[in-house]
């Protein structure tokens, strides 16, 4: 897509550097993840931040990338300007949410038209299935799919299109794996579970609640286990990623753009905001949950029905609710018991 193009969707867009640029967007993506020729929007200071640490990594890359942010913050912070030597073209929008929202459906859709998904990609050869793979009856594989050797993929089971299934890795009867979905080796999804999936992403304007549509996938590495009944929902515009080795029981919700590290230990009913962060060998028990745009360090443990509303260091101990280490929160209970338990006087 060109400039003008985007202006169809966001009227109040403006080409800030450089003038006259006619260059193609091809995708939409995010600070951590950049990609050449990719639109990435910075609606605040934590986005801005993430940014110019991602650029002092990789300067030559963020000479491709294309950046759009809204006016009134790039107005009030003048470091802002500096992208215009750094970043391949800059664009200002009056609404960052509105623009987030509006360009997303057109790149979604440009998506959708790489394949059909009522087409198998059995039919018309653009599937590639390896011999030693085990497909039962009833499944659909999608056009450029790809099935690895000895995978083996249960009866009513999906994977559409543009999607791999590792070596050794095992769909249970009706599992659904969505479009830009990558299955690891030796993996288990258990009946049911669905990954990428649509993330629950709006923003309400104009009395509306406006979808954000998602296109970013699912990255699950190799030795992961997911229980029945699972849900890992696609990344925005870029993936969401479960870490090797990871296990996580039935009825389990992970949202768009999370990250788990490897070995994570996600018990029944845990339920993990969007575009948070879980590190190396954390444990959550059961129906514990995490508020979204969170991080919990390597090790930590989270106590059943815990939850955690703010950042924890490495090998933290919490529970209840809001979560606090372990002790705090069992003095504070024990406190509340006593208290309770007086007799009038």
């Amino acid at each position: 897509m060109k400039f003008a193009d985007l202006k169809k969707y966001d009227s109040s867009l403006h080409l800030e550097y450089p003038m006259n640029w006619e260059g193609e967007i091809c995708g939409l993506t995010s600070p951590q993840f950049p990609r050449a020729h990719h639109l990435v929007f910075i609606k605040d200071k934590r986005f801005s931040e993430e940014l110019f640490k991602e650029l002092e990594k990789n300067k030559p890359l963020f000479k491709e990338m294309i950046v759009v942010i809204e006016r009134k913050f790039f107005e009030s912070n003048p470091d802002l300007s500096t992208l215009q030597n750094n970043v391949e073209a800059l664009f200002l929008s009056d609404n960052i949410k509105f623009c987030l929202t509006a360009l997303s459906h057109p790149f979604y859709e440009l998506m959708l038209k790489k394949a059909d998904d009522t087409i198998d990609g059995r039919t018309d050869g653009s599937a590639k299935i390896h011999p030693a793979a085990k497909i039962a009856p009833h499944v659909f594989i999608g056009q450029h799919a790809q099935i690895g050797a000895g995978a083996t993929i249960h009866a009513h089971s999906s994977v559409l299109a543009y999607s791999t299934i590792g070596e050794g890795t095992i769909l249970y009867p009706n599992v659904t794996i969505y479009r830009n979905v990558k299955v690891g080796k030796n993996c288990r999804l258990h009946s049911s579970t669905v990954i990428g999936a649509d993330g629950f992403g709006y923003e309400f304007q104009n009395g509306i609640h406006q979808k954000i549509w998602h296109m970013g996938g699912v990255i699950i590495e190799d030795n992961v286990e997911i229980g029945a009944c699972s849900a890992i929902d696609s990344g925005t515009f870029v993936p969401t990623i479960i870490g090797a080795g990871s296990k996580i029981d039935n009825h389990v919700q992970v949202g768009h753009n999370g990250k788990l590290g490897k070995a994570v230990i996600l018990c029944g009913q845990v339920g993990v905001s969007g575009s948070s962060i879980i590190g190396d060998y954390t444990v959550m028990g059961g129906k514990a949950g995490m508020g979204p745009d969170l991080e919990l360090g390597a090790a930590c443990q989270i106590a059943g029905n815990a939850m955690v509303t703010n950042d924890w260091p490495a090998k933290s101990v919490l529970a209840g609710h809001p979560a606090r280490p372990l002790n705090e929160w069992m003095r504070g209970v024990a406190y509340i018991r006593r208290e309770s338990l007086k007799k009038k006087e």
